[in-house]
């Protein structure tokens, strides 16, 4: 678990900072859709810069310390290490094999179609 410590510490981070972006985003908005500049002036400027970075970071640290949270992140982090990716001759194989029964079975069930289209044809006597 201790060997994937810097992946999952950086995917926490990345946590962070995708709250300290849209945080610092909906709180421009609010700030300029309230004009708060005008009414409380310089600390509508503390309040776009520190609430973000503070919500950001304390995103970070309560996943960090969240011991279910982190242990998570660990083990998703160590069965995706397990995941075996094909080759590209695995994916030109197997996309080969699609692209033949897809065929197969639209010629089998067209012609299984035009035999029951022939049927009810003959015995409506149409």
């Amino acid at each position: 678990m201790n060997s994937h410590k810097k992946y999952v510490n950086f995917l926490l981070m990345a946590a962070g900072a995708v709250i300290w972006f849209l945080s610092q985003h909906f709180t421009e908005f609010i700030i300029g859709r309230f004009q708060l500049g005008r009414q409380i002036g310089v600390a509508a400027d503390v309040l776009y810069h520190a609430l973000p970075i503070l919500l950001g970071v304390g995103t970070y640290l309560y996943f960090r310390l969240n011991t279910k949270i982190y242990h998570f992140c660990s083990d998703s982090m160590s069965e995706l290490i397990k995941v075996h990716f094909p080759t590209g001759k695995e994916v030109r194989m197997g996309t080969i094999v699609v692209i033949i029964t897809v065929l197969v079975s639209g010629v089998l069930l067209g012609a299984l179609d035009f035999a029951i289209n022939a049927v009810v044809k003959a015995i409506l006597g149409a």
